[in-house]
């Protein structure tokens, strides 16, 4: 039966064999395609994922309101996953492009003579020689504005400018290349229109905080980003993270709360000493006002006495006035005066002198 079989078989191809040729082609074309595309997929990852390891990619990005200190990093790196930890500062801003373009920008403070994790890949220009220069994300849709050459400043329409940035103006000096962000698509901001317009980066030399806002982190990982096991690499060492977390937050409040507190007794330690001290000062103020009261009512009653000494001597020349001016008149006239009535003329002129010397200082 089976030699019969396979008889019919190969007579209906012998006198098909064009239909049978083509029906093999096409079977053929269909599991290349198959395959074509059944393996472009590993392809890819594995395309991606070596990127990801070329430039270091961070396996983790951890962000902190209370920021993060060399004690949080160290106890980080307590854990055997965890390779490599690069601190930074991360924030967005209003910033304004030339003379009038404003839009969002992140800004980007880290060391960048020692990029451990998510190496830049320079594209074109320079990397920055001080925080006053900065790079740029590649020209895509998140940096279609801006150019080399093109000075960045910081909006003063932000809060806490002065208190946040060391420096507030970047000259764009290099276009660079980050695997941290390889999608076209704008990245959301929590600033301006919600977009983010431009990514730059600088040395942290930029940011006045001595604190971290930002932890890159980069783990022991051999396994395929995209594949399950890197996802339950990564599930367990999250727990690990999130175990430290918990403490380092517990002991980073407490280290704030500790530094509030104690700039709070400064500044009442402050406060109380600058109190003693004006009292200090007041009382020994209080010790000249009295003083100075007392030598003025002193004064008061010199004054009296002196202006009461004045009428009395008036009074007195008035008094004699009269036989003076007669005396006057009469020597005037040419009538001879005793020495005893020029005498009387001279004392009385004196006196006069006097009085008006006296009045003149009482009114000054």
């Amino acid at each position: 039966m089976s030699k019969i079989y396979s008889r019919s078989i190969t007579r209906e191809i012998r006198k098909s064999f064009g239909r049978f040729a083509a029906i093999i082609a096409i079977v053929a074309l269909g599991g290349g395609f198959l395959v074509g595309i059944l393996s472009s997929t590993p392809d890819m990852k594995a395309t991606a994922d070596k990127y990801y390891r070329d430039f270091a990619m961070s396996d983790y990005d951890i962000k902190s309101t209370l920021g993060f200190t060399d004690d949080d990093i160290a106890a980080l790196s307590g854990i055997d996953e965890i390779d490599k930890i690069m601190p930074g500062n991360v924030m967005d801003a209003l910033v304004i492009v030339g003379s009038d373009n404003q839009m969002s920008g992140r800004i980007y403070g880290l060391d960048l003579d020692n990029l451990t994790v998510n190496r830049l890949e320079l594209k074109e220009g320079r990397m920055p020689d001080s925080a006053s220069e900065c790079v740029i994300e590649s020209p895509t849709s998140y940096t279609e504005d801006v150019k080399i050459g093109d000075t960045i400043t910081v909006s003063a329409e932000n809060d806490d400018v002065d208190t946040t940035y060391a420096h507030t103006e970047f000259k764009v000096v290099g276009i660079v290349d980050s695997p941290y962000y390889f999608c076209s698509n704008r990245e959301p901001s929590s600033v301006g229109s919600g977009r983010t317009g431009v990514i730059l980066y600088t040395y942290r030399d930029a940011y006045k905080t001595d604190v971290y806002t930002d932890l890159f982190i980069l783990t022991h990982n051999t396994e395929n980003a995209f594949s399950e096991k890197y996802e339950s690499y990564i599930e367990k060492v999250t727990e690990k993270i999130e175990k430290v977390s918990d403490a380092r937050l517990a002991a980073r409040y407490d280290e704030i709360i500790d530094e509030a507190m104690a700039e709070l007794q400064e500044a009442k330690d402050t406060l109380e000493s600058e109190k003693a001290k004006a009292e200090s000062e007041l009382d020994k103020a209080q010790v000249d006002l009295d003083r100075g009261q007392r030598e003025y009512e002193n004064g008061l009653a010199q004054l009296d006495a002196a202006q009461k000494e004045l009428d009395e001597a008036k009074a007195q020349l008035d008094a004699v006035k009269p036989q003076i001016d007669e005396a006057k008149a009469a020597q005037a006239a040419g009538y001879p005066l005793s020495n005893e009535v020029l005498a009387q003329i001279a004392q009385y002129d004196a006196g006069i002198a006097q009085w008006e010397r006296g009045t003149a200082e009482l009114q000054k």
